[in-house]
């Protein structure tokens, strides 16, 4: 678990503790912000997953993990799905809960390895920019997909996922050296490189996107700096 304190620091000074006006308006409103370019794909990766889980032409049970300020529980609740949201950061909580309180989200300050829900509760799990938190996604896996109903998903999105163990390590230098940089080396232990041969162990996983320098939504190519994967992982 992340030391609260570390986390809210590191949250501060990269600009990321947004007003509640702003988070009632994300992910649109994040282009306001210091971090407009990633909200901008964050945006696009929110309406590849509503376009995905509207496949099932129904309400899903959906349990997002690490759900930060609540804007995405808060969508896919609009979109008329069943959401649990969790996060062990009490403060983005207590915004979400007083951002989007009247959203019928049910909002749980928790850590997923302290729950423990009925067998087949969930039709989705949500990883969305939270994956990097932890550290051996097998293990949390195994954890989870008994909550999964048959044909349920492990969505994982947000999260940079590497090409190799080398490339990993090297990641995880740079992490240390920013961390340093912004007075929470401790933070650099808590923030976890996974590659994609780690989380992809089923032929039947699916990658609905994969980084990309091009964006190509209005139909016409126009620069994009995507780091992010978006991948799909069986029950």
């Amino acid at each position: 678990m992340i030391a609260a304190d570390a986390y809210h620091t590191a949250r501060e000074r990269e600009g990321r503790l947004l007003t509640d006006k702003i988070v009632a308006g994300l992910p649109l409103t994040g282009v306001s912000t210091p971090h407009a370019a990633e909200w901008r794909i964050r945006e696009r990766s929110m309406h590849r997953l509503q376009k995905d889980l509207r496949r099932s032409g129904r309400g899903l049970s959906v349990l997002d993990i690490g759900c930060g300020n609540g804007w995405l529980s808060a969508q896919l609740q609009r979109d008329g799905h069943h959401v649990v949201a969790i996060d062990t950061q009490a403060p983005e909580l207590e915004q979400a809960k007083r951002v989007f309180g009247s959203s019928g989200v049910d909002w749980r300050v928790a850590d997923p390895f302290d729950l423990h829900f009925p067998s087949a509760t969930f039709d989705r799990i949500v990883f969305a920019a939270s994956l990097q938190y932890f550290k051996e996604p097998q293990v949390l896996f195994a954890h989870l997909r008994p909550w999964l109903k048959p044909g349920g998903e492990v969505h994982v999105m947000d999260t940079i996922l590497y090409g190799s163990d080398a490339e990993a390590r090297s990641a995880h230098e740079r992490s240390q050296a920013y961390y340093s940089s912004l007075g929470v080396v401790e933070m650099a232990e808590h923030y976890q490189h996974h590659t994609l041969d780690e989380l992809i162990t089923s032929s039947k996983a699916r990658i609905l996107s994969t980084p990309s320098r091009w964006d190509w939504s209005s139909g016409l190519p126009r620069p994009m700096r995507d780091p992010f994967h978006h991948i799909a992982l069986p029950a």
